[in-house]
């Protein structure tokens, strides 16, 4: 009887364990998924600053711009619907500036600000 009482009391610290590492693994993957978020913000700012400076316009960087904003999109999907469809919104506008007048009813979408202030609030309210 001893036996098997220690032998269920091990079966469910071990069973408590896997799940305390699958919330860290979960917390740890949801953080990942915003910083491909930022990733892709700080490309895209870098991308305008540069623009802003007089750089010439590269339809090679705004594909790798597009890439990682579809990256982040995936990425996020689970864990912020609104966030997704943000970056998905900005990818599909980064490969095909033609795409933009989707964001026209919903520009608070695309604002970066916005955007970074969304993976700011799921940090601190994770």
């Amino acid at each position: 009887m001893f036996a098997e009482s220690l032998a269920a009391l091990a079966s469910g610290l071990e069973l408590w364990r896997g799940r305390k590492n699958d919330g860290v693994q979960a917390r740890r993957h949801r953080q990942e998924a915003i910083g491909f978020v930022m990733d892709a913000v700080v490309a895209t700012k870098s991308y305008l600053y540069d623009l802003d400076q007089g750089a010439r316009a590269s339809r090679v960087l705004e594909q790798r711009i597009s890439r990682a904003w579809q990256h982040a999109a995936t990425a996020i999907r689970e864990y912020d619907r609104e966030l997704y469809q943000s970056a998905h919104l900005k990818a599909m506008g980064w490969a095909d500036p033609r795409e933009w007048k989707h964001a026209e009813s919903r520009p608070w979408a695309v604002k970066l600000d916005t955007i970074t202030a969304q993976c700011e609030w799921l940090q601190e309210h994770g």
